[in-house]
């Protein structure tokens, strides 16, 4: 839990020690230092959440005389508690912005008069992008009220500024600003995004170093996001208008609301489209590779973030993300037969099918072709080609492993670097590959023997 690497401490406190129960609580206590950082603060938040009433006495020394880290940490652990409201609000004027911002997590969940009033000022205010996040979460209709005519009076602001400078500072708060509007289901909420969105020729006009294009993006995200089904009709019925970075939104909301058969009808074309040849910006290779990319995290059921990494917009608000419902979207067969025209291997990779005729026979080509390319050609795509076709149960692919092995367990040190991807399929194969991978050993490279074994073993177990 003190360990130098906060990743690995982290991962400790979080997901290894709760699992203990009480029966490490008096440990925890008795080395705790309220005025302790790195792993004290760490204890702290696993002693709350083992026994959040026995721990009440640490909390309230971290917040009398704790480090500025230990009295964040005893905030969190006072989120949501009505007792203490009074000093979660004076700590939202506190000079450390990291104790503002856990003070104004601590009283996103709470409804009354000092509550509103504080994130009123805060999104009014130089704090705007600590209370965001805050301020979405509120179930407070006051301050909905108040979101929904700020919010449109700084749009309407956006269209009457002409100074660039003041300009630019407004697109940037207004952008934060928007975060409020992050998992708001109402009719009031769906309506000012969909009326801000249908102006989006005139934000996409406006630039700044947040520009408008900027704006439009992030309310398609939250018309996604909100699964609000007007904004995503919306969304799909113009994607035919859009660039490239907001084509990706139209495709996840019509997957989420349109028939497998309708989705392809309306985004194939981006896929089957031919990138152009000449130098410079090409939004048809654009689009197309956007389509690509959506469509396979649709096919291999994967969690699509929008906005970066898992969705984050930095330090003003909460993530936009589409998670949930991923699992549920259905392709049409077409997708995997326009992969397979259009010689798409990755494509072909993440919606190949069982007995697929024209799936097994591109797989089993592709194979062969990599066996026959030269060292430095033989990459880890092949690992891909062959994982896609265990998956498939391809009838040829222990053949096509037993091949790839041997060729990349004989090699120079570059095909080591690359048998370690081989490797790594070995648990997944049908078991009857086990014997045959065992009298290949012989012939290998002893470093690729030695990193065999394991996976081996793994497999004979199944």
């Amino acid at each position: 839990i003190d360990d130098v690497y906060g990743e690995i401490a982290d991962f400790i406190a979080d997901q290894v020690l709760p699992t203990y129960g009480k029966a490490i609580y008096a440990d925890l206590r008795g080395v705790i230092d309220v005025k302790g950082k790195g792993g004290h603060v760490r204890r702290l938040r696993v002693m709350h959440r083992l026994d959040a009433g026995a721990t009440h006495e640490v909390v309230e020394q971290a917040l009398e005389s704790g480090s500025a880290e230990m009295k964040v940490a005893a905030m969190e652990c006072l989120r949501g508690s009505l007792d203490h409201v009074s000093y979660l609000l004076g700590q939202t004027v506190a000079k450390s912005k990291e104790v503002r911002r856990a003070a104004f997590e601590g009283i996103a969940e709470l409804d009354n008069d000092e509550v509103v009033e504080a994130l009123k000022k805060a999104l009014s205010g130089v704090d705007v992008d600590l209370a965001v996040g805050p301020a979405s979460r509120s179930s407070s209709g006051q301050l909905l009220d108040f979101i929904l005519k700020e919010g449109q009076r700084q749009l309407d602001e956006l269209f009457t500024t002409k100074a660039k400078a003041k300009l630019d500072t407004q697109l940037g708060r207004f952008l934060k600003f928007l975060t409020c509007f992050t998992s708001r289901t109402d009719k009031n909420s769906e309506a000012f995004l969909i009326a801000s969105f249908q102006r989006r020729d005139e934000l996409q006009a406006l630039k700044g170093n947040q520009s408008g294009q900027d704006i439009v993006r992030r309310i398609a995200g939250l018309l996604v996001g909100n699964n609000s089904k007007p904004g995503q009709k919306l969304l799909v019925d113009a994607h035919a208008t859009f660039e490239p970075d907001l084509l990706n939104l139209a495709l996840l909301a019509a997957a989420r609301t349109r028939k497998p058969k309708d989705l392809y009808d309306l985004f194939s074309p981006y896929l089957l489209a031919q990138p152009a040849k000449k130098k410079g910006r090409d939004p048809v290779g654009e689009k197309r590779e956007l389509v690509r990319n959506v469509l396979h995290l649709l096919a291999k059921g994967r969690r699509y973030y929008y906005g970066g990494r898992q969705g984050n917009f930095g330090e003003y608000g909460n993530d936009l993300h589409y998670d949930e419902w991923i699992d549920e979207v259905s392709l049409d067969p077409r997708w995997l037969d326009a992969a397979i025209e259009t010689e798409d291997l990755e494509t072909v990779i993440a919606l190949a099918r069982p007995k697929h005729k024209g799936a097994i026979s591109f797989l089993k080509a592709t194979v062969d072709a990599g066996l026959n390319e030269k060292a430095n050609n033989f990459d880890n795509r092949l690992a891909g080609v062959l994982d896609a076709m265990n998956r498939i149960d391809h009838p040829d692919v222990v053949e096509c492993y037993l091949a790839a092995l041997e060729k990349a367990g004989k090699g120079t040190s570059q095909r080591y670097y690359y048998a370690y991807w081989l490797l790594r399929l070995i648990p997944d194969l049908p078991k009857k590959a086990a014997p045959q991978i065992e009298a290949l050993l012989p012939s290998l490279n002893e470093k690729v023997i030695d990193e065999v074994i394991p996976y081996l073993e793994q497999l004979k177990a199944k």
